[in-house]
């Protein structure tokens, strides 16, 4: 071999290298993210006194359900925000998908929970962002959406039933 076929290939190996170090940087970087991300939501979750039996993360966000007390816990990475709602004081949860104009792309898919007390507003559990998330993600992320909206309403309406057993007993 030449010197400028080694040269050639130096230069290639160098830069493979290269790529295959800065991947890892970036793997390890984001492994150490998650873990205090979910160092934050399970500190929370002891402060609070809270039994989390299920939850998801997603986008560097975090919901979980406490089905013990009727709470739902969500933890927005974006905002460094950390929600939790009683489930007996909401109306209903409902997956919306907010498009750019009408018949557009879809641009922002988020659950939003309305409480009773019209006043207070509503919840809002932001799933995706078609800014910042990967749009072959959206189809997934809208299903997850879709499955929380469920099982809070499920647990909304037994929150209920037990908070009118109580006031009856």
């Amino acid at each position: 071999m030449h010197t400028i076929e080694y040269i050639g290939l130096s230069i290639i190996v160098f830069f493979l290298l290269l790529a295959l170090s800065i991947s890892w940087v970036k793997r390890a970087n984001r492994k150490k993210l998650n873990r205090k991300l979910q160092r934050e939501f399970d500190d929370f979750v002891v402060e609070n006194d809270l039994t989390i039996d299920n939850k998801q993360r997603f986008n560097r966000n975090i919901i979980g359900i406490d089905r013990l007390n009727y709470v739902v816990v969500f933890f927005n990475n974006k905002s460094k925000d950390i929600q939790s709602v009683h489930l007996k004081d909401l109306q209903e949860c409902r997956v919306v998908k907010e498009k750019s104009e009408p018949g557009g792309h879809i641009h922002q898919i988020y659950l939003k929970c309305n409480y009773k007390q019209k006043e207070r507003g509503a919840v809002i559990f932001p799933f995706y962002n078609a800014y910042d998330d990967d749009l072959f993600m959206m189809m997934a992320i809208s299903k997850k959406a879709n499955n929380w909206a469920k099982r809070i309403n499920i647990f909304r309406e037994a929150a209920v039933l037990k908070n009118n057993q109580r006031l009856t007993a």
